[in-house]
């Protein structure tokens, strides 16, 4: 006890470090252990340790205690590897002394090691039979049901292994035994299974002279738990007899228990007779089995019965899929029907009984209302499941008749089970409907993504890909232009992410940015740097799990790979390298690494060196040792990427950090990880241009590739500018000549804030890097393509284009300007860099009034451009 005349009160800091200290003591004393077991006891436990392993193995498995027991049965397969015959000579006669005593977990671990005995062949059936099989069986007929349950799977497990002259001497006798009615429950319902595993292992003459009479009498059993396991092994006995004699033998019994008056053995009995549809003949099945099932169906709906309704719901997919070849046009129709009403299944009204009237009637109620919204969740769910089935009975032209309906029920269910269960098979409904029905099947699949439940967005997530490609090959979108096809899929997708972020479920959010990845597939690039380029630098840049934040520097990457405009990725690569290179958290330079890990995986050889590699070896100077040594380990990938002579200053440069790295590092594990990296990167020789043309290794042919993928797609940056410049040409009204003789005449160009005289000529190039703009990247170089020559009445439209009220234009090209301010500028935006003007001819008035106009815009686009290009320079100067 603290004494209050100490000068200390209840809220200072000593009195409360005071009580804290009191109560670490006190935990520490109740903490400590005692010594329970005497000297006699952990003499017992000790062994001699100059024992065998098999003299300590059969020593311990007679007189041990039952944890060393254990231990030793769990290594009896490794002794029999080691040492069969001793095994068998010493230590297994031993274990089947003590199993008839043992307690249940050895019992458990013995039924598995014997079945791994026989089934990994590491002793020969034969010897298996005599040594352990007579012991197999004798616990098999143990009075204690929870022994004779674990020995009985181990007996289901060996028969396909064991000799038929075994099975037909040893286990039938125990099965005929045991399946008379004078036995308990349990030894009947074992009968039922050995019988079912018994058939698949003789012929039909056997099966139905010795195990037949046995199955007729089980499948008249007064349990009614009999009866319904015999139902289950019906099948493997009816397809083992072959189709003509079960006909008179076992079939008209499985049609009979269809009939039972216990709920359970009808649902049984019906699954069974589903899985022999394939067995049947068509004369059977549209005689008997199909009117059985209809009448089946009709009467598990009208009594009532949760159980048979749960059941019907259940296999209704599997029935419909089985039975379609064998239906009529009335008969779909019917089962159709049937699907539908158990999409909207609700309870019947029940009774109060007398024994009810003992409760209040609100608690009464309550509980019988809860029951039955739980039968009708399931029903739903069950009905959701087996959509997909019932969408290939139904098939494509009758989708929007029969199943649209029932499938906008189910996806407005307030039971998230349900709307789970449908959202784990849309994907498969979406891929099996028509195009047209696909249109009806998006706003579903855009709401279910704004639900607010983890498990339907998990369900949603796990299959985007398949859905979005589906939705996408619906709409009018081109896989060269990817024209906005799947705009109303932005909004739903940004509220799964902001759902999924709200959820304390790092993987479900990890799951859903890596599957933007096939956004690329459907979406412009202008949608992608607009709409999900922001969400992914909110998660590389702010706090979030690891995996997340590697999850967005992965799917990043990837739409850095596939947007279709030079200067969108020129803007994304410099800002990936200034948030995580120049950022004072450690964390995001240690990313910055793992990113440079995915750019070498995704791109070329080409783009990693032009945008990545600089700032990598400047991470070689940072404080962090960590950073460093995670540096290292990308020393030898560094080098691989390197061909001379084109890239002897990038060689010189990495060679130079090498050193400086060996001569400075301090760190202990960062000086064994940069030895390590050096002996590595000896063994690398770096490629030579001239060789590499003649030779190409694996990883060659796949920079190749990749290199060939990002010309293309400066290709079609041309193309498109090519299309665009046509497209306004022919908005002019006017024919090349004449475009060509206005254009001599009259001209208004201003390049560089100047207005040049008319007819002066203006360069004619689709590059992005204009003489007035930043400095050419050598791999922009290395990768541009020539657009063709075009006389100078199809020159292409310039840069901007400002449009007066009379529809007449003017030319305004100004140095490279950012992505943000091209978006900004009123017009069409066209080619790059300076451009020839084609207008007609104006007025005096008219052109020094657009002059004025375009001075003005002119001089606003420069001050960007130059901001942009101080911008540029900076980030350049310090990556060099």
């Amino acid at each position: 006890m603290v004494e209050w005349d100490c000068g200390f009160t209840s809220s200072s800091p000593e009195y409360q470090q005071m009580v804290l200290n009191e109560d670490f003591e006190q935990f520490r004393s109740e903490k400590i252990l005692k010594n329970d077991k005497s000297p006699e006891e952990i003499q017992k436990l000790s062994v001699d340790e100059g024992l065998s392993v098999m003299d300590r193995a059969a020593l311990l498995i007679s007189t041990g205690q039952d944890v060393q027991r254990l231990c030793v049965l769990d290594q009896l397969p490794a002794l029999l590897k080691t040492d069969q015959m001793d095994t068998l000579c010493r230590v297994i006669p031993k274990v089947c002394t003590v199993l008839p005593g043992a307690n249940h977990e050895f019992q458990k671990l013995a039924s598995k090691v014997f079945a791994v005995i026989v089934q990994q062949e590491l002793v020969s059936v034969h010897i298996y039979v005599t040594s352990c099989l007579p012991s197999v069986l004798q616990q098999l007929e143990s009075r204690d049901t929870t022994t004779s349950n674990l020995w009985l799977e181990t007996v289901l497990l060996i028969i396909p292994l064991l000799p038929k002259e075994v099975v037909k001497r040893q286990i039938l006798r125990i099965a005929e035994a045991n399946g008379q009615l004078s036995m308990s429950v349990g030894s009947r319902q074992g009968t039922c299974k050995l019988l079912g595993a018994m058939a698949s292992k003789f012929d039909s003459y056997w099966v139905k002279k010795e195990l037949c009479p046995l199955a007729k009498s089980l499948c008249l059993d007064v349990d009614s738990g009999v009866r319904a396991i015999m139902c289950q092994q019906l099948n493997q006995l009816i397809r083992a007899l072959g189709l003509d004699i079960a006909k008179s033998t076992l079939f008209p019994h499985l049609i009979e228990l269809t009939n039972d008056e216990e709920p359970c053995v009808r649902s049984v009995a019906i699954e069974a007779l589903v899985n022999l549809v394939a067995f049947l003949d068509k004369t059977t099945l549209t005689s008997e089995v199909v009117p059985m099932l209809k009448k089946y169906c009709e009467w598990a709906l009208g009594s009532g019965e949760q159980d048979t309704v749960l059941s019907l719901a259940k296999m209704l997919g599997r029935i419909c899929h089985e039975l379609k070849d064998y239906l009529g046009s009335d008969q779909r129709l019917w089962f159709l029907d049937l699907y539908r009403k158990l999409t909207n299944y609700t309870c019947p009204e029940k009774k109060l009984t007398s024994a009810a009237h003992t409760h209040t009637p609100s608690t009464f109620t309550l509980t019988l209302t809860d029951t039955d919204e739980e039968v009708e969740s399931e029903c739903r769910r069950w009905c959701a499941y087996n959509l997909p089935a019932m969408v290939l009975f139904c098939g494509k032209s009758s989708f929007d008749k029969e199943l649209l309906c029932p499938l906008k029920r189910l996806a407005e269910s307030p039971y998230a089970t349900v709307r789970r269960s449908l959202a784990c098979g849309l994907h498969e409904v979406v891929k099996m409907v028509s195009k047209c029905d696909r249109l009806k099947l998006a706003p579903i699949y855009q709401n279910l993504l704004k639900d607010a439940s983890g498990e339907v967005l998990h369900a949603l997530v796990s299959h985007l890909q398949d859905s979005l490609d589906a939705f996408a090959a619906a709409s009018t979108l081109s896989p060269d232009t990817r024209q906005p096809g799947l705009l109303d899929f932005i909004s739903p997708l940004q509220s799964c992410e902001q759902v999924a972020s709200t959820h304390r479920q790092w993987r479900l959010h990890q799951k859903l940015i890596l599957s933007m990845e096939c956004l690329v597939a459907c979406m412009t690039s202008d949608q992608l740097y607009n709409k999900f380029v922001p969400i992914l630098f909110k998660y590389i840049t702010g706090l979030c799990v690891l995996p997340v934040k590697l999850a967005a520097c992965n799917t990043l990457c990837i739409f850095i790979r596939h947007i279709r405009k030079q200067e969108l990725r020129h803007e994304l690569c410099i800002r990936l390298c200034e948030e995580c290179v120049q950022n004072p958290s450690c964390k995001q330079r240690l990313l910055y690494i793992e990113v440079c890990g995915f750019i070498l995986d995704i791109f070329s050889r080409g783009f990693f060196k032009e945008y990545f590699f600089q700032p990598l070896l400047e991470l070689a100077n940072d404080p962090i040792v960590n950073v460093r040594l995670h540096l290292c380990r990308l020393l030898p990938s560094l080098k691989s990427v390197l061909k001379l002579p084109g890239d002897r200053v990038l060689l010189q440069k990495l060679e130079q950090t090498v050193r400086k790295l060996i001569s400075q590092e301090r760190d202990p594990d960062a000086s064994q990880a940069i030895r390590d990296a050096v002996t590595e990167m000896d063994r690398i020789e770096v490629a030579m241009e001239t060789l590499t043309r003649r030779t190409f290794f694996e990883a060659d042919l796949t920079d190749q590739r990749r290199e060939e993928e990002e010309r293309a797609l400066l290709l079609w940056e041309n193309k498109e500018y090519e299309r665009q410049a046509k497209k306004a040409i022919g908005k002019t009204g006017k024919s090349p000549s004449e475009n060509r003789r206005s254009s001599s005449s009259s001209m208004v160009t201003i390049a560089g804030g100047s207005s040049p005289s008319p007819g002066a000529k203006c360069s004619n190039k689709y590059s992005r890097n204009s003489s007035t703009g930043s400095p050419k990247s050598s791999l922009t170089k290395s990768l541009s393509v020539p657009s063709p020559s075009v006389p100078n009445s199809e020159q292409p439209p310039p840069t901007n284009l400002l449009v007066s009220r009379k529809g007449t234009a003017f030319s305004s090209s100004s140095p490279r300007s950012s992505p943000s301010s091209m978006r900004k500028s009123k017009g069409p935006s066209t080619a790059k860099g300076s451009q020839t003007s084609i207008t007609p001819t104006l007025s005096k008035a008219c052109v020094a009034k657009s002059k004025d106009l375009v001075a003005t815009k002119s001089t606003k686009q420069q001050k960007k451009s130059q901001e942009y290009a101080l911008e540029y320079s900076k980030v350049k100067k310090r990556a060099s």
